[in-house]
């Protein structure tokens, strides 16, 4: 798979949570690498750990790697992402999808899951792997 850039301004996502809460933080450098079998789609998040730990960034995004197993739905309303994201679904509608978050020093987490209707948002599977279908 070869990784294509589909938006490189920071965005603001926001991170859902089993339990209703919810975080905005600044994301850039969207990628997508598919193929016929796999789908990844990964942007940087390591913005935020930068920002200074008196900043809000940097507050969720510290509760964010404290709660990556809580981690529900993520919400990208960038219409940019949308349209690429629709691109490679259609071309490959049986990959399975995965989201990377990238942090500071490289550090990555990956989540699987599926894309919802519309393309802008992505709904991680279950602990127990099971793909959401809603």
């Amino acid at each position: 798979m070869m990784q294509h850039s589909i938006l490189k301004d920071s965005h603001l996502v926001t991170i859902n949570y089993t339990g209703g809460s919810s975080d905005s933080l600044h994301a850039a450098k969207f990628t997508v690498d598919a193929n016929d079998s796999t789908a990844l789609l990964a942007f940087d998040l390591s913005y935020n750990q930068r920002r200074g730990k008196q900043t809000d960034n940097y507050t969720d995004v510290t509760y964010l790697l404290e709660h990556l197993a809580k981690v529900h739905i993520i919400q990208m309303n960038i219409d940019k992402v949308s349209k690429e994201l629709r691109k490679y679904d259609d071309r490959y509608p049986n990959a399975k999808w995965t989201l990377e978050m990238v942090f500071a020093d490289g550090v990555k987490h990956h989540f699987p899951g599926k894309l919802n209707a519309g393309f802008n948002s992505f709904t991680v599977a279950a602990q127990d792997g099971a793909i959401p279908t809603s």
